[in-house]
């Protein structure tokens, strides 16, 4: 059964924003910290909240596209290594069950 939805209260970059979710509010002002700790590295804090938002957004977007790059790397990289593993198990099934078969 789904949580029940409540409203929950964050503030990014000096302004409350109201959502109703079944999100705890833990995790929402967590995730508005780090978007609020974008704020203050942009140093732009008098900025529209809605330029500040797009910026900000941009960049968590590139952040996104950076992580998914890099697991996709990992992925092939585990891939590879797995194949490898497998040839060389393989491979020493074949030379033992070699070894039993030509055993008198």
């Amino acid at each position: 059964m789904a949580e029940e939805k409540r409203p929950v209260t964050v503030e990014i970059g000096g302004v409350r924003y109201r959502f109703t979710t079944d999100a705890s509010e833990e995790h929402l002002k967590r995730l508005a910290g780090h978007v609020d700790s974008r704020i203050d590295k942009l140093g732009a804090r008098g900025a529209p909240p809605a330029h500040l938002l797009a910026v900000v957004a941009l960049g968590l977007a590139e952040d996104l596209e950076e992580a998914e790059r890099r697991r996709e790397a990992l992925e092939e990289r585990v891939d590879g290594v797995l194949r490898e593993a497998v040839g060389t198990i393989d491979h020493a099934l074949a030379a033992e069950a070699r070894l039993v078969r030509d055993d008198p």
